[in-house]
């Protein structure tokens, strides 16, 4: 199969390049190939009932708590997985098998939480401290069960306490709720008073991304996200 300039595919490319044949392509059509193709904005295949894909475990060999925590991290349930995981480390006798299911499954998780920090990272040197208090809050409701989560996570937490880091949040939270109503309305009102909010924090990242927003929803109708810079029309 070959993506084409267009944003079409070919199956089999190859037959008669030079002229039409080339959009021919096979003289089947796999239906599989087009599963693949359709699924490209929407990566979500089982490939032989393995919902996620963790080194050194096959899903259909674990019984009992272990199946259950395997289950709970398929559904994001870190919290609940970390739980039944050392129950099973607790217990009186754990064969070698399960002690390595158990640190594979961990280990998993632990990389899960690696990502999140890095994105606290990012909204720290963003300045975006309430999408950062925001993830903060997610993460703790995932992670706090890990031995070393509070102690990763400590410079947020602490952070987070400082006046400074306070009163960003707020003007953040502020800033969110006008969006939302914007979004909700779409109305010369709620354009208004984010240009209200972006007159009276100029300086301020929120107040940028009032002004940026409020300007581009006058002149083109759009809702723009200065965080990802995607635009919603």
């Amino acid at each position: 199969m070959m993506r084409c300039h267009d944003g079409s595919f070919v199956l089999l490319p190859g037959r008669d390049y030079a002229d039409n044949g080339y959009y021919m392509a096979s003289r089947y059509h796999p239906t599989g190939t087009m599963i693949l193709a359709y699924g490209l904005n929407n990566p979500k295949l089982l490939i032989q009932g393995i919902q996620v894909s963790i080194p050194g475990i096959n899903p259909k060999a674990l019984t009992g708590k272990l199946d259950i925590a395997y289950k709970a991290i398929v559904e994001k349930s870190y919290k609940d997985a970390i739980r039944f995981i050392n129950s099973v480390r607790g217990a009186k006798t754990i064969s070698s098998e399960d002690t390595a299911v158990c640190a594979a499954l961990t280990t998993h998780i632990e990389m899960l939480l690696l990502v999140d920090m890095n994105r606290l990272a990012a909204l720290e040197k963003s300045g975006d401290l309430y999408t950062l208090s925001l993830t903060l809050e997610s993460m703790d409701n995932n992670f706090d069960a890990l031995p070393s989560y509070k102690e990763r996570t400590l410079h947020f937490t602490t952070s987070l306490k400082e006046e400074s880091w306070k009163n960003t949040v707020k003007l953040g939270a502020s800033y969110a709720k006008l969006l939302a109503t914007l979004n909700r309305t779409r109305s010369p009102t709620s354009t208004r008073a984010l240009e209200s909010f972006a007159q009276k924090n100029p300086d301020t990242l929120y107040g940028k991304w009032a002004a940026e927003i409020a300007a581009a929803f006058r002149a083109h109708g759009v809702i723009p996200d200065p965080a990802t810079d995607l635009t919603a029309k």
